[in-house]
C-alpha cells in the first residue's frame, strides 16, 4: 500500500503553527500583539491579518511542496530512474585495440575492459577514512585488465591514450592514477600510438613496463 503525504503535511503544518504560537506565547499576554507589531514596525491590526495570511498559505504551500505531477509525492519508494542501454562498452578505437590484444595474449590472459578501480582496489585500510579513500577512486577506470588464465589474478592494467589525456585536468588524473598503481604494484601499460606498432612492439612494450615494476 502506498503511504499517503497527507498525515506528513499536515503534521509539518501543526509543527509550524505550534512553534510560531509558542514564540508569541513568550510575550506577556496583555501586549503580545503590540510588542510584536511593534518589532516588525507595524499596526496592531495588520499584524492580525499578517497572523491569518500565514495560517492560511503555509497549510497550502506545504501541500504543494508533498505534491508532484498532482500526485502525493510517497517518500517511502525509492525513485525509479529510467536508463538506456549501451550498445557497446568500448570506443571503436577501445574496440580494436582489444581485439590487438585478444589476439597476442589469448593463450596466456584474459582482457576485461572497463575496469572501475574500486574493482581493482581495496580502501577499506586502518588509519584513513574509508569513505574519502572510495570517493577518491570511485568513477576512474582503466581501458583494460589483464588477468592470468592460470589463477585469474591481475597482471597488469592497459590505458589507451589519445588527445584527451593532454588536457591538464586528465594529466593530473592520470599521475595520480599511476602513482596509486605504483603504491599498490600493479603494473600500469600505457599506449600513445598502438596502431603505428607491430604485435611484438606491442608485446616488448608490455614486457618492459612489467619487468620493470617487479623489480
Amino acid at each position: 500500500m502506498r503511504a499517503s503525504a497527507e498525515p506528513q503535511r499536515y503534521a509539518v503544518s501543526f509543527i509550524v503553527w505550534t512553534g510560531f504560537c509558542c514564540g508569541v506565547n513568550y510575550l506577556p499576554r496583555s501586549s503580545k500583539f503590540e510588542k510584536m507589531s511593534e518589532a516588525l514596525n507595524i499596526s496592531s491590526g495588520l499584524f492580525i491579518i499578517l497572523l491569518i495570511i500565514i495560517m492560511v498559505f503555509v497549510p497550502i504551500v506545504l501541500s504543494l511542496c508533498f505534491k508532484e505531477d498532482g500526485k502525493s509525492k510517497d517518500f517511502s519508494i525509492k525513485p525509479a530512474y529510467r536508463y538506456r542501454a549501451k550498445h557497446h562498452i568500448m570506443t571503436k578505437r577501445e574496440e580494436r585495440f582489444f581485439e590487438v590484444l585478444c589476439q597476442i595474449f589469448e593463450n596466456k590472459c584474459y582482457i576485461v575492459p572497463q575496469v572501475h578501480l574500486s574493482a581493482l582496489l581495496e580502501h577499506r585500510i586502518k588509519g584513513q577514512n574509508w569513505q574519502g579513500a572510495f570517493r577518491h577512486i570511485n568513477g576512474k577506470s582503466v581501458d583494460y585488465i589483464l588477468l592470468r588464465r592460470r589463477d585469474l589474478s591481475v597482471l597488469c592494467a592497459v590505458e589507451l591514450d589519445d588527445v584527451t589525456h593532454e588536457t591538464t585536468e586528465r594529466m593530473s588524473r592520470d599521475n595520480e592514477v599511476e602513482r596509486i598503481f605504483r603504491e599498490v604494484s600493479i603494473p600500469l601499460v600505457r599506449l600513445r600510438t598502438p596502431e603505428r606498432m607491430s604485435k611484438q612492439e606491442i608485446v616488448d612494450h608490455f614486457v618492459k613496463v612489467i619487468n620493470d615494476e617487479m623489480r
